[in-house]
């Protein structure tokens, strides 16, 4: 539980400095430069770009919008379909003891004679 809230705030930080990263890029003019492909793109449309290439001092939008969308899923505490695995593992003891009464039961069925009614 512990490791959950420090991995949260770690990426809480970095989505603060991206976020800020950004601001400031946008306000200075400083486009992107993706991976020293050189795209020379301009200042003018930057806060347009910005969300596909990023700018030259933070990620691409769309990953500080993925980032925190799993950050606040990390905070809240993820309910999926998948139980976690200690619950899986108590279900498998749960049917496995059952499945044992249910032979123990079967058993001691089949080994006491079966007494018929009589006429």
């Amino acid at each position: 539980m512990r490791r959950r809230y420090v991995l949260a705030g770690v990426s809480l930080t970095q989505l603060a400095a991206g976020l800020a990263g950004m601001t400031i890029a946008i306000r200075k003019g400083l486009p992107s430069d993706p991976v020293g492909v050189h795209l020379n793109l301009s200042a003018d449309h930057l806060a347009r770009n910005q969300i596909a290439f990023g700018t030259a001092r933070s990620a691409p939008g769309v990953m500080l919008a993925i980032q925190a969308i799993a950050t606040a899923t990390l905070l809240k505490g993820w309910s999926g379909d998948r139980p976690s695995s200690a619950t899986r593992r108590s279900a498998s003891r749960t049917s496995t003891s059952e499945r044992r009464r249910s032979r123990r039961a079967s058993w001691i069925r089949r080994s006491r004679p079966t007494s018929t009614p009589s006429r």
